[in-house]
């Protein structure tokens, strides 16, 4: 990243937003263990689901905030309507 390519990276980025689809999160200790996933549902936005090897169950999202999370996923959803090409604009 250099020759300023880091600020066009962060204009670029700041050109959309973006939604927390999923979160995974290990379970156990480092030498053995099992990966869950909580994940966003795909027609009702505001549900989560707690997926594994032997079953799918909706869970509150209390629950997700709270998990030990091991790699979050993003999915660009829409351009930011606040963005503008030659410069940032924040508003609240």
């Amino acid at each position: 990243m250099c020759g300023g390519s880091f600020v066009a990276e962060r204009r670029e980025s700041a050109r959309y937003k973006y939604q927390l689809r999923a979160v995974s999160e290990h379970r156990g200790v480092p030498q053995s263990g099992h990966f869950v996933t909580y994940r966003r549902g795909i027609e009702d936005q505001y549900t989560w689901h707690l997926t594994n090897d032997a079953k799918v169950e909706r869970v509150p999202y209390s629950q997700v905030a709270a998990a030990q999370a091991y790699m979050l996923y993003y999915e660009r959803i829409q351009p930011n309507r606040w963005y503008k090409q030659n410069s940032i604009v924040i508003r609240p």
